[in-house]
């Protein structure tokens, strides 16, 4: 891959999608659209981090501006990392990643593995499974810096709080403090962290397969509280509650579509 230069060729595609939405929302009147680089976001995993590293760069090199944050999950390679305002890179394989610091902030996840996980102790993809919950809003992460003395414990949290000056919010929407600059983060993901895992929801039948899925609990993957009854047609879908349903529906600017598929439908009342 590397020989034949598709990390570059796959960069390019990224760095002309980003500058094709631009074009588009130049000439749109919406106010929640892509004005400039600074509303970019740009997020590799594993090899994928080097070439998210890569469209940074060539985006730079095409406009001369720099996106608002690189997100490196678990790079196999370096990230380039000069054509982002903030790079955030989350280690959580000594084995499969990385392990020396590349970003203006690295954070180590600790991953205490439990039997009874199954396919969901691979280390390596734990790092999608937090970046899933944190870009979604589903869950707030906080790492805790690591003094050399004893490792960060950090915490997982159900909706936002202050951060303390010796705290990192992880992912996208985290922001750079200047005097967190190069420095090392920890966080301790407990066995089987209930919060944790509840705020994944159906998305751990990714890895873990869909033998599982007939013991899944009937909760809302929006909201992860409320029994799913919003039945979407055509589609078929239910996979939210009802009051999540009419929140995703409004927040919408176009026709109404399923969370899931995209499809555009209506709502009915599931059983």
């Amino acid at each position: 891959m590397v020989k034949t230069r598709r990390p570059e060729y796959v960069a390019k595609m990224a760095r002309d999608l980003v500058l094709d939405i631009g074009e588009k929302c130049a000439m749109s009147t919406r106010n929640k659209c892509v004005k400039n680089l600074s509303h970019v976001d740009v997020t590799g995993f594993g090899f994928g981090a080097h070439i998210a590293g890569y469209t940074c760069e060539y985006l730079f090199k095409r406009t001369d501006g720099k996106v608002r944050i690189l997100l490196a999950l678990v790079p196999i390679k370096p990230a380039l990392c000069g054509a982002a305002d903030y790079v955030q890179v989350i280690h959580t394989s000594i084995k499969v990643g990385m392990w020396n610091q590349m970003g203006d902030v690295d954070i180590y996840v600790k991953y205490e593995s439990d039997e009874n996980l199954g396919p969901l102790n691979d280390v390596h993809g734990i790092a999608f499974f937090i970046h899933l919950v944190t870009s979604t809003k589903r869950l707030f992460i906080m790492a805790e810096m690591n003094n050399n003395t004893k490792p960060g414990i950090g915490k997982v949290l159900n909706s936002p709080t202050n951060i303390e000056p010796n705290e990192c919010l992880i992912g996208v929407h985290g922001t750079l403090n200047v005097s967190h600059r190069g420095k090392k983060f920890g966080f301790l993901l407990k066995n089987g962290d209930p919060i944790f895992w509840r705020g994944v929801g159906n998305f751990k039948y990714i890895i873990s397969g869909p033998q599982e899925v007939e013991e899944e609990d009937e909760d809302c993957i929006l909201c992860c509280e409320n029994k799913k009854k919003a039945l979407l047609l055509p589609c078929k879908h239910m996979e939210t509650c009802i009051t999540c349903w009419f929140e995703w529906e409004n927040a919408q600017t176009e026709a109404s579509k399923c969370p899931i598929c995209r499809r555009e439908g209506r709502f009915q009342r599931g059983q």
